[in-house]
């Protein structure tokens, strides 16, 4: 028994290519047979188009400051099959970030299933889930016949403001 080999060049799988193939097998009492089969190659080379990520809260004073007291994000444009990759200590890792209080910056490409590799895509934005509250340092003359006004401003989460005001005679 004899077994053949089929070679291409790999020249030849640089482009989409349909091939035919041809068998041609005989036994010892001369018997030939033929067969004949196409086989249809398709390469893929094409980077996957670069990902939009974006904050799912934005929640600063603007829609678009970048400033969220919700550090989760979304990705979308993500190729069927592709893996995602995320810049992290300088190197890609496929485990997405954990993102903190203060200043995040969030790098994520894609590869899809062939191998080729997305241009990356950053958000950078302000994670802050601490309240402020900001103190005024007021000074009296208790030698004044004026009343004395004492304005208190106090800011929530969701941006109301609250004015306390006392007068002291």
């Amino acid at each position: 028994m004899v077994y053949g080999a089929l070679a291409v060049a790999g020249s030849d799988l640089a482009a989409d290519t349909e091939f035919e193939v041809v068998v041609t097998s005989s036994d010892t009492a001369g018997n030939t047979v033929e067969s004949k089969t196409t086989s249809t190659h398709v390469v893929d080379t094409t980077a996957p188009d670069s990902l939009v990520i974006s904050l799912n809260t934005d929640s600063g004073s603007s829609a678009n400051d970048n400033l969220t007291n919700d550090g989760s994000y979304t990705i979308t444009g993500i190729e069927s099959g592709a893996t995602l990759e995320y810049f992290v200590d300088g190197e890609w890792i496929t485990t997405a970030p954990t993102t903190t209080e203060g200043v995040n910056t969030v790098t994520v490409r894609q590869v899809d299933s062939a191998g080729n590799t997305s241009e990356s895509s950053t958000l950078e934005f302000t994670l802050d889930t601490v309240a402020e509250v900001a103190g005024e340092t007021v000074s009296m003359n208790e030698d004044s016949a004026e009343p004395i006004v004492i304005n208190i401003l106090a800011n929530d989460e969701s941006g109301a403001v609250l004015v306390l005001e006392r007068c002291l005679f």
